[in-house]
């Protein structure tokens, strides 16, 4: 069982631990709905170290990601610029969602824990039948921490300013810092051993940190003692799905292509001779389903894999693929697979043993800390 370098830290801060994909990582440190409030209302820190980082770099890096992802990095061209995008096998269907960040010597891709060994094999695999002169290098020195919320980086700003000033490891960070406050989203900077990114996974603004081990801990440790609250598996997954993001293996899988996982906006198609891995079948194949959201407007709580029925009626017609309850909504939210031609918007899940109607709808479900979404009616 793999632990983060912040494991012991967590286990002070009393953490609930679970298993996730092999590693001891925290469900919540006391209340999985306070720490989902707190990065809405003020901010968070994440122990996120469990995600895979790749460097990519040689004379074919270029070549070799813009065959292999469905964004184009000859896009990038800032160093620091990142893209969300999907790595696709051979049938169109997705191996996995991360990001691409276009780095001083190459690039980096941050991917999910639970396809760390499916993507390494891949990148591998693609690397020796392309013929590519590319260098792999996965990142196991490095930890990620992710601040989250609208006062998120004023918490790690305060850090920075009153403790790392003139510091050898902190030190160019310190220097910088005030020019990363005006950075945009999806844009990052890479400082000595640290890589500061302004991205994140719950839909507020923030700051993730990718830094060795050694400094991890001392600024988790750092942001601690301001008094900024550590948040767990729990609320990182009820703010993603509230923020309107998929989560691999349950929304998307190597079974499902972007069109069905409303990912299609992924796809970069503009260089009609970038021919990706998948890019033909990826949109050659007939639709199965569609994915959609929804909310249970009454009393209940959706989970993954439960049967979404038309109303009033056994016929079963599709799976919720995400489903929590929302403390920023106080409603039960989710999304589901229904059938792609389908036309009859009543349908109800099931509840434990009971049929809740539920009630189809359009964009994310929070977006600056408001309700986003209307009603697919």
């Amino acid at each position: 069982m793999s632990k983060t370098a912040m494991y012991d830290l967590h286990m002070q801060s009393r953490a609930n631990i679970v298993d996730f994909f092999g590693w001891r990582l925290p469900m919540h440190f006391g209340s999985q709905i306070d720490e989902h409030l707190k990065v809405r209302s003020n901010a968070g820190m994440f122990d996120v170290s469990h995600m895979s980082v790749t460097d990519v770099s040689g004379k074919n890096a270029q070549a070799f990601l813009r065959q292999l992802l469905t964004c184009d990095v000859g896009l990038l061209t800032t160093v620091g610029q990142a893209k969300y995008c999907l790595l696709l096998n051979e049938e169109g269907g997705i191996i996995d969602d991360l990001i691409v960040y276009l780095m001083p010597d190459g690039y980096r891709i941050v991917s999910n824990c639970g396809t760390r060994a499916r993507v390494r094999q891949w990148l591998e695999t693609c690397s020796q039948r392309l013929e590519m002169k590319v260098m792999l290098d996965h990142r196991d020195d490095l930890s990620i921490i992710a601040a989250q919320g609208p006062k998120a980086f004023t918490n790690v700003f305060q850090v920075i300013y009153t403790k790392y000033e003139g510091t050898k490891d902190f030190g160019l960070l310190h220097h910088h810092f005030e020019y990363a406050k005006t950075m945009a989203p999806f844009t990052s900077r890479v400082l000595g051993d640290i890589h500061l990114s302004r991205t994140g996974y719950t839909g507020e603004d923030g700051v993730e940190l990718i830094l060795p081990h050694k400094l991890a801990v001392k600024l988790w440790q750092d942001l601690l003692d301001i008094g900024l609250q550590p948040c767990g598996l729990g609320a990182r997954d009820t703010l993603r799905l509230e923020a309107g993001m998929a989560l691999y293996g349950q929304d998307m899988d190597e079974d499902s292509t972007p069109r069905e996982a409303r990912l299609n906006w992924t796809l970069d198609l503009t260089d009609l001779d970038r021919d990706f891995i998948g890019r033909k079948p990826s949109q050659a194949r007939e639709m199965r389903f569609k994915s959609s959201a929804f909310i249970i407007p009454k009393r209940g709580i959706p989970r993954h894999g439960q049967e979404i029925f038309v109303r009033e009626s056994d016929q079963v017609v599709g799976t919720v693929t995400s489903g929590t309850y929302s403390p920023s909504l106080e409603l039960g939210i989710g999304y589901c697979r229904l059938p792609v031609n389908t036309t009859d918007i009543l349908f109800a899940a099931a509840i434990r043993r009971n049929r809740q109607p539920i009630e189809l709808t359009k964009g994310s479900f929070i977006k600056n800390g408001k309700a986003a979404y209307t009603l697919s009616l």
